[in-house]
């Protein structure tokens, strides 16, 4: 199982919610303001803590988890290395560079991330699509073409569609994805627990 986001730092949309009055107490928890309330770079702070919620939202969903949209209640360690909720502990991956943060939580599985800048005019949900499917065929070393992400319907889900799910010939494949995009950056995850990498060291055998 894995989760990640990405966030464009300096978008317009995302330095008006930051501005916003009562935006960032309703994401962060009171230690967690008093975390932004000294960083050098609040914005970057401010985010990456946010991406860090949202990726592990996205893997509490995967682990059939309703956590709602309580970022409150999901709580980043100062460090950038695990997100708490309720009884689950997860390992956080935090990048921040000037423009971006992209944050990968996982419950141990080794990981394989990418972020990219595909340029102006680009579809992110074909790009970032594809960017999982490139990830994918590298780890299990086949061709492309033979992958496909796909999201079934779920109801009482916000948008109606459950995560992400790779498949490999129309199966699916036994490794986890994950998908993000926010302004010009795409960002795709992939949580490889001991069946996908069976199969990978399979497929180089043959």
């Amino acid at each position: 199982m894995v989760g990640n986001d990405v966030v464009a730092i300096h978008a317009a949309e995302n330095r008006a919610s930051f501005a916003r009055p009562g935006y960032v107490e309703r994401v962060l928890s009171p230690r967690e303001r008093r975390v932004l309330a000294r960083a050098p770079r609040p914005e970057a702070c401010f985010w990456s803590q946010f991406a860090a919620k949202e990726a592990a939202y996205k893997l509490l969903v995967q682990l059939g988890e309703l956590p709602g949209f309580g970022h409150r209640e999901i709580e980043v360690s100062e460090s950038l290395d695990a997100v708490t909720w309720r009884d689950h502990r997860f390992e956080l991956r935090a990048e921040v560079r000037p423009r971006w943060v992209h944050a990968v939580v996982t419950a141990g599985a080794p990981v394989v991330a990418r972020v990219l800048e595909p340029g102006a005019g680009h579809d992110p949900s074909g790009e970032v699509r594809a960017l999982g499917r490139a990830l994918a065929a590298a780890v299990l070393r086949v061709p492309w073409e033979r992958l496909e992400i796909r999201r079934a319907e779920l109801a009482g889900a916000w948008d109606g569609h459950g995560p992400p799910e790779l498949l490999l010939d129309g199966e699916r494949a036994p490794l986890a994805v994950s998908l993000s995009h926010d302004g010009p950056f795409v960002a795709a995850a992939l949580g490889i627990g001991r069946a996908g990498a069976a199969l990978a060291e399979a497929a180089g055998a043959g």
